[in-house]
């Protein structure tokens, strides 16, 4: 033991910054390998923006209700997957409103609005590029949109055969109105006051035309589905 802790003693002396920085690259690439190893790759990708706090087992909840309504392995993974993303986002009003409940409650409430601002500016890149192809947002987030509704949106009537009394206008769904949500329960996480909308699809140089139209169309059939569902 002596030894072998002596030849220890000395590699160190004479090793040891190489190997660190080996260490260190090794970590990361290990934890890379996880992270991609345990990444989804899912058929539908939603993204959610709004005030409420999702814990994951709710989104799982969620997912795994959406998925239950597509009848097409897209990917051709062997299975069909929903993933929800969030961004967090409070307007100003809505934060008053926690802060003022918190306080009712003797507790103090501090949201970062730089924080925030990026969320918001996070959830509107990949919405105008086209990186998600279905978003729930807040009524105030989705008003944002209002100047380039027709340039990012898909309008109701390409899509539905008929378009629902509970529209909240040419492009957006009310999200909790919608029958299959309300029969469902598994979206109780979502607030009250959000929109679904299908977003038009961009064509990239790093995804093919025909990939990227069954993407699309992955996305379309569950707007589709969960419309039509009925319980008759």
């Amino acid at each position: 033991m002596k030894k072998v802790w002596k030849w220890l003693d000395n590699f160190w002396y004479h090793h040891k910054w190489k190997t660190i920085i080996i260490s260190f690259f090794l970590i990361v690439f290990i934890i890379g390998f996880v992270q991609c190893m345990q990444k989804v790759d899912a058929d539908v990708s939603i993204l959610y923006v709004g005030p409420e706090v999702v814990t994951g087992e709710e989104y799982d909840a969620m997912e795994k209700s959406l998925a239950s309504r597509l009848d097409t392995d897209y990917n051709d993974d062997g299975k069909i997957t929903v993933q929800f993303t969030d961004r967090v986002y409070l307007s100003d009003a809505q934060l008053k409103e926690k802060e003022e409940a918190a306080a009712a409650e003797g507790e103090a409430l501090y949201y970062d609005k730089t924080a925030m601002k990026s969320s918001l500016d996070q959830a509107r890149q990949w919405i105008q590029s086209g990186a998600m192809l279905i978003a729930i947002m807040d009524y105030e987030v989705y008003e944002t949109f209002e100047r380039v509704q027709s340039s990012l949106f898909v309008p109701l009537s390409d899509y539905l055969d008929e378009v629902p009394e509970y529209k909240y206008d040419d492009y957006s769904l009310k999200f909790k109105d919608i029958p299959y949500v309300q029969f469902s329960g598994a979206f109780s996480a979502i607030s009250e006051d959000t929109v679904i909308v299908l977003i038009k699809p961009t064509w990239t140089s790093t995804l093919g035309k025909d990939e990227a139209a069954a993407r699309y169309q992955a996305h379309e059939e569950l707007m589709q589905k969960i419309v039509k569902f009925s319980v008759k």
